[in-house]
């Protein structure tokens, strides 16, 4: 195996550890695809079918400095038990250098990270990178195919105040497991059947009629004015700068616990 050395750029490192905290709330598995121009981070929810999926698209050298040259390749490195993880790495002291030491196995273009040390002073944390199994690839490129805006069928909008009103609602009435969107005469509502119902906004579509997980809406941060919500034809998606959310639509909970 080959070993890949990466310093982390100190001022940058709680910035990083917080998006992987988000990432870890929907999942307990990470993927970190890393080449000379992005971090591609993300986490699903969904085997067979991608139920739930969110991700940041990061500028490698804010966060990274590459002490090798990657040149066209990818470097991967899947957290299994990324919760435990995160808390490992709150440890470490930004007053030292943070040092990563990456050893891969080369596969094609892709370079599968084995084990990753992270070097912080007289400390040192150790990872045994998880296998390809444990979290489905997917690669920058498919995603914005995937996730082209010019493909969605329409679009709504939720203010901050009522998205935080939703997220109440929806935590009050926790016996419930869905939330409907339903627009009726141009009006987009979001509810819970026979409890509670918010209009949200008014368009020029009628007759639409979704339902999802409303356990999903607690990874939605409220750092917005309007949320922009983005409807394809079998996910909503919620996009800023750096990171995407999609949400599957879904129609039959019975399963869950």
């Amino acid at each position: 195996m080959a070993k890949l050395p990466i310093e982390i750029v100190t001022d940058k490192f709680d910035d990083f550890l917080s998006k992987l905290e988000e990432l870890a709330k929907l999942s307990d598995t990470i993927k970190i695809k890393i080449d000379s121009e992005n971090l591609f981070i993300y986490s699903i929810v969904g085997e067979t079918a991608i139920l739930a999926f969110k991700n940041y698209i990061l500028n490698t050298d804010d966060y990274f400095k590459l002490k090798s040259d990657i040149q066209e390749q990818t470097i991967d490195i899947i957290i299994p038990n990324a919760k435990k993880y995160i808390k490992n790495l709150t440890l470490l002291k930004k007053t030292e250098k943070i040092l990563l030491e990456v050893d891969y196995r080369e596969n094609d273009d892709i370079l599968q990270a084995r084990f990753v040390q992270i070097k912080n002073g007289k400390f040192k944390i150790g990872l045994q990178g998880g296998e390809n199994y444990d979290i489905r690839d997917i690669t920058k490129e498919t995603l914005a195919k995937r996730l082209d805006l010019n493909n969605k069928k329409w679009s709504f909008k939720i203010s901050k105040d009522d998205f935080i009103d939703i997220k109440k609602l929806s935590t009050n009435n926790s016996d419930g497991k869905i939330l409907n969107i339903n627009v009726i005469n141009n009006k987009v509502i979001i509810s819970e059947t026979s409890i509670w119902e918010l209009e949200v906004d008014n368009i020029e579509y009628n007759d639409k009629h979704l339902i999802i997980n409303k356990m999903f809406i607690s990874h939605i941060n409220d750092n917005f004015q309007y949320l922009e919500i983005f409807v394809f034809e079998s996910f909503i998606l919620i996009v800023n700068e750096i990171s995407n959310f999609m949400i599957s639509f879904e129609q039959d909970f019975s399963s869950d616990d």
